[in-house]
């Protein structure tokens, strides 16, 4: 097996739950929008995500993501994991109405792979070590502030 036929069918997954997470995100959307923003924090226990809706005329207003995503999104990190370097800790969606109908649309997304992500509320540091077990960085691919959350929950138990 060579590392093409590793890699190849991981892309083709990983663009596959891409593609199911945009379709599905504006799936409880209700009126009209003009775009769908999803940021997302995720760790292998804790996540936390919300919805800017775009509406026409410039009001945003804001939901949850569908429930369906959240598997998804769990294992679109596992599949994009690469072996010591990780996997994103958080992510944002855009989806653009293109025709005015939500029938048509673009999607764009990023991922975070080194900065600390900005949580609602507090996750206890033992979130990230558990995060690191699940998805081990070598040492040049884990962030300071990674190693001191770890550090801090090495010390707390």
């Amino acid at each position: 097996m060579s590392v093409v036929d590793v890699i190849a069918p991981s892309t083709v997954r990983q663009e596959h739950l891409f593609e199911q997470i945009a379709i599905r995100l504006p799936d409880e959307v209700d009126g009209d929008w003009t775009a769908v923003v999803f940021n997302h924090r995720n760790l292998s226990s804790v996540s936390d995500g919300r919805i800017d809706i775009h509406r026409p005329g410039g009001y945003i207003d804001y939901s949850v993501p569908p429930d369906v995503v959240i598997p998804l999104i769990e294992e679109l990190r596992q599949v994009m994991y690469r072996p010591g370097r990780g996997t994103w800790l958080s992510g944002q969606w855009t989806i653009t109405d293109i025709d005015g109908n939500g029938e048509k649309i673009s999607a764009d997304a990023s991922f975070n792979r080194d900065d600390e992500p900005l949580w609602r509320r507090a996750v206890n540091p033992e979130m990230y070590a558990l995060d690191l077990e699940a998805f081990p960085r070598d040492q040049e691919s884990t962030p300071d502030w990674l190693r001191q959350k770890v550090a801090e929950a090495r010390r707390a138990s």
